[in-house]
């Protein structure tokens, strides 16, 4: 079953490592993982995060997610069912993106 998901209020980008995952929240606080998935075929998988992910990027940090995103990338089909529909085609996530790249100076 692919998610669909209401958010509150401004996306943004709270972290990041290029290439590997980004890490979105909401005003509401509710988190979204893109994880980027493939070979030479790459995709993305976006997911909330539970509430315990949540939990132990806030406690633990970046390192929580690098586990978390190596994970979906060894077995995506196993989050499949956490996924959400169009997450990156949604206006509100491309802006988020926009600033993110123009605040940290990336282009690509």
């Amino acid at each position: 079953m692919v998610m669909l998901c209401r958010w509150e209020g401004q996306m943004r980008i709270v972290a990041e490592k290029p290439w590997t995952w980004t890490l979105f929240r909401d005003d509401a606080g509710i988190y979204v993982l893109s994880t980027v998935c493939g070979g030479v075929a790459q995709y993305g998988i976006e997911m909330v995060l539970s509430p315990g992910e949540a939990d132990a990027y806030e406690g633990v940090g970046t390192d929580s997610l690098d586990a978390l995103a190596q994970e979906v990338s060894r077995n995506p089909a196993a989050y499949t069912g956490r996924a959400i529909e169009g997450f990156i085609g949604r206006a509100e996530v491309k802006d988020a993106i926009v600033r993110w790249r123009a605040q940290s100076g990336r282009s690509d």
